[in-house]
């Protein structure tokens, strides 16, 4: 159970070093692949707190169309 944890912790970690250094979009990929990873296993709790990091992502990047989609 630890390990899908750490892998949830560790792309929100990896999202967050990439938007600090101006890399929203691949931030935004990134969420992106862990959230399908998160379907596939059936991650329901995953899928909610990796959406909201996005959507906090997307708002950081003054993109309120995409906040609204995610």
């Amino acid at each position: 159970m630890e390990g899908q944890w750490e892998r949830g912790r560790q792309a929100m970690q990896q999202s967050l070093d990439l938007a600090k250094t101006g890399e929203t979009e691949q931030a935004l990929n990134l969420l992106d692949s862990a959230l399908a990873r998160a379907a596939e296993e059936n991650r329901g709790m995953w899928i909610a707190i990796l959406c909201r990091h996005a959507a906090v992502l997307a708002h950081s990047m003054g993109d309120r169309r995409l906040t609204a989609r995610v």
